[in-house]
């Protein structure tokens, strides 16, 4: 025939297409995650207080500080290239993750409408 299988006693997820497609939808997810966790980190070190040194000096969240009046020992603790840093990662595996959970998705969902095309017109019409 086309390379289809019309197999109807199959399950449409007991193929390999729809078993790598499930792999590739939850790599997606799990890259997702990790840039979500990578988002959540760098916000939390941007908008929490923090106290920096042996004196215990209070230290006001970078996103929210003042830079003029801002300790050395408070600035060295938690540097901006730092944080960049996570943001640069973080970007492109969300981008990566998105893309391969929607390649995954619409593999399965093109499996589950090829599965099901011949049992639809099979049935009469009426």
């Amino acid at each position: 025939m086309n390379g289809i299988s019309t197999d109807t006693n199959k399950a449409p997820y007991d193929t390999p297409f729809a078993l790598r497609a499930h792999r590739t939808r939850s790599t997606g997810l799990g890259l997702l995650l990790l840039a979500g966790l990578s988002w959540i980190y760098v916000a939390v070190l941007l908008f929490t207080p923090y106290s920096a040194g042996d004196y215990s000096n209070h230290c006001d969240p970078q996103a929210l500080s003042d830079r003029e009046h801002v300790y050395e020992e408070c600035e060295a603790k938690r540097d901006w290239p730092k944080l960049m840093g996570f943001l640069t990662v973080a970007f492109p595996l969300g981008i990566v993750g998105v893309g391969l959970y929607v390649s995954g998705s619409t593999r399965l969902q093109l499996r589950e409408y090829v599965v099901e095309t011949p049992k639809r017109a099979e049935q009469p019409s009426e």
